[in-house]
């Protein structure tokens, strides 16, 4: 993967006075918005193979930067990780939450795929497995920020998804879908699952919403029309489609 590096994440850092250049590895794109800033803060993009530790050493430069205090480091501390690059912050830093969660929603995808396969059911596996690699293009347009692209699920699209969802009576003739401990285990798993993409939702607004503003509209959207399409697949397993 490539890495990005923005204005946004520039302004950030909060470079340290007398800060004379700031160094990337060879293939990180940084934006044209990007490069003017360092311009006019007088800094000197230097891009390098990779990042030579003992030359960076030489020249008294931090290898790595904590992007919330701007602080450099020459090794990363233990309490700290990398969001992209050479940036760090806190382990408790929103967008790691975030990024936790959603990991966390892939290994409960992968539990049910595995679970679907042992039933002998290979459409609920299929289709299972479209929204594992639509979490999975999530976190890479993350990491990347990238716009995330919508998808059809199962050939449709995700404003049908979303309709399915809201009017189950008429579409899987449902007129009770509250979780029961008497259901069929897939069907609990998967409202389980759905209670994960909500939480994971929950992370993504800590992460991305800041007074009011919505860094990331595309994945809070994907993930609210994630939920939509997991209940689907529940309310499918109650009315027998699989």
């Amino acid at each position: 993967m490539v890495d990005i590096i923005t204005e946004s994440d520039l302004r950030d850092l909060l470079f340290a006075a007398g800060t004379k250049q700031f160094t990337v590895a060879k293939d990180t794109y940084v934006t044209p918005s990007a490069k003017e800033y360092l311009q006019q803060k007088g800094i000197v993009l230097v891009r390098a193979d990779k990042i030579d530790t003992e030359a960076i050493l030489n020249t008294g430069q931090a290898i790595y930067t904590d992007i919330t205090t701007g602080q450099g480091y020459r090794q990363k501390p233990e309490e700290l990780t990398q969001l992209k690059d050479n940036l760090l912050v806190g382990k408790a830093h929103p967008r790691i939450a975030f990024r936790g969660k959603l990991d966390s929603l892939q290994a409960c995808m992968l539990l049910l795929l595995k679970q679907a396969d042992a039933e002998n059911l290979p459409l609920l596996y299929s289709h299972l497995k479209e929204l594992l690699e639509y979490c999975r293009q999530m976190m890479a347009a993350e990491v990347l920020d990238t716009p995330l692209e919508e998808r059809l699920f199962w050939g449709l699209s995700q404003e049908e998804v979303h309709y399915l969802s809201h009017h189950i009576k008429e579409s899987f003739s449902i007129t009770e879908a509250t979780p029961q401990s008497d259901m069929s285990n897939m069907a609990l798993q998967l409202n389980w699952l759905r209670t994960q993409v909500r939480e994971t939702e929950v992370a993504a607004a800590q992460a991305f919403i800041h007074n009011a503003e919505n860094d990331r509209p595309d994945i809070l959207q994907g993930l609210n029309r994630l939920s939509s399409a997991v209940f689907v697949l529940y309310s499918r397993v109650l009315s027998g489609y699989y």
